[in-house]
């Protein structure tokens, strides 16, 4: 379970990217965020990933906090693939996609992008769940 606790980020610039945020998620539930450009959802995420250091709020995953300053808990079972312009343009959507598992494969194993089968079935579930699964082997910069 995935659970978000009052979670508030504000920059030092005073920008206030998420307000209060609050909601659970259980294991195996498909969630969707939503809202205009700018309105914190990317900045969201990279909390939940524990990327960004959250300004107030708490972040759970299995009973277990996450945070900026102990992010192992999340990258050990999140994985997250960034937008148009951080995805490698020269490989494939499931590449992408995959590249979010390298830290789980042998060094020699990722260098090569050789992943097992399991790795690559979720992968191609989790496309197929947004409606990408017939561009799975597409270059990015096909698209």
């Amino acid at each position: 379970m995935l659970s978000i606790l009052n979670l508030k980020k504000t920059f030092e610039d005073g920008t206030r990217a998420v307000k209060n945020a609050s909601f659970q998620v259980a294991k195996g539930e498909f969630v969707v965020i939503l809202g205009p450009s700018g309105s914190g959802k990317t900045t969201l995420l990279r909390c939940i990933n524990g990327l960004s250091e959250t300004s107030k709020g708490k972040i759970f995953l299995d009973n277990h906090e996450i945070s900026f300053q102990n992010p192992g808990v999340a990258r050990n079972h999140i994985s997250m693939v960034f937008q148009d312009f951080n995805l490698v343009q020269n490989i494939s959507v499931i590449n992408n996609v995959l590249s979010g598992m390298l830290d789980k494969c042998h060094p020699f194993a990722s260098l090569l992008y050789l992943f097992n089968k399991k790795q690559k079935l979720r992968a191609l579930e989790c496309l197929d769940k947004v409606g990408l699964l017939s561009k799975s082997y597409s270059r990015t910069d096909r698209l």
